[in-house]
């Protein structure tokens, strides 16, 4: 006799529910180990002497993309119907890291390359495949866009897609302290990831506010710290910040809009 559960008024198949739970709770667990190691780095800007090569902006990048991936994993393992911007904002961060992290090995080790994206490709599809709200997860078929929204992305698009491929290249071919913990591909990977969760948000409304408030959380963070370190490694500088931060506030205001 096969097994089933009733979530939502919707009745999955026993192998469907184990299969979202198990890879949802597989990203919860590698989110979780990685937030408890690089988490505390979003509220503060001294590290031990141990990270030297850690600048405040590679620190707080890290910290609040860690904290917001983790936050989404609960949400999206515990209320999986009723999180499904927490899971849309999940899968664009994870995704996002489950290629670029990867190839950083491309050169060096191309086995991890593909081992690393083949292995994020099954469990992010098993997530999506098994989503008790497979339907609402999947991009709208009839998006609503935001044409407000969409200029504020094309515009960040132009300077974030230009810094995100420098740093890509310099992580793939530069040998330092920076590039052996992966900071200038994970500031690649984060700028990616503001400029996806902008695009999503700015033409799907279903999940908008939800979408387009995490780009808001990394882009200020990002904004702020670079204001405050305007010399650090990967900062915006000064009139960057200022710029970035207006950005976000303009996109905190349409997005609340709906």
């Amino acid at each position: 006799m096969s097994r089933s559960r009733t979530v939502g008024g919707r009745t999955l198949p026993g192998r469907t529910r184990v299969g979202y739970s198990v890879a949802t709770g597989l990203l919860t667990l590698i989110f979780g180990a990685l937030w408890l190691f690089e988490g505390y780095y979003v509220v503060t800007a001294g590290f031990p002497s141990l990270y030297e090569e850690v600048t405040p902006i590679n620190g707080v990048a890290a910290g609040a993309f860690m904290t917001l991936m983790f936050g989404c994993a609960i949400a999206a393992l515990v209320r999986p119907r009723a999180a499904i911007g927490p899971t849309r904002v999940l899968l664009i961060g994870a995704g996002w890291l489950g290629v670029l992290m990867p190839l950083a090995f491309v050169t060096s080790d191309p086995l991890v390359t593909v081992v690393g994206i083949g292995f994020a490709t099954v469990v992010l599809s098993a997530i999506v495949l098994c989503h008790p709200a497979r339907e609402a997860v999947r991009p709208s078929s009839g998006p609503t866009v935001s044409w407000p929204l969409v200029a504020l992305t094309v515009a960040l698009a132009i300077p974030f897609l230009w810094l995100a491929a420098q740093y890509q290249w310099q992580q793939l071919t530069l040998e330092d302290a920076v590039a052996d913990r992966w900071f200038y591909g994970g500031l690649s990977m984060y700028l990616l990831v503001i400029l996806s969760l902008a695009a999503a948000s700015s033409v799907d409304g279903s999940t908008r506010r939800f979408t387009g408030g995490a780009a808001v959380f990394l882009t200020g963070l990002f904004a702020l710290v670079s204001i405050v370190y305007p010399d650090a490694l990967h900062s915006l500088g000064f009139a960057g910040g200022l710029l970035a931060l207006a950005w976000a506030g303009c996109l905190a205001m349409f997005v609340a809009r709906g």
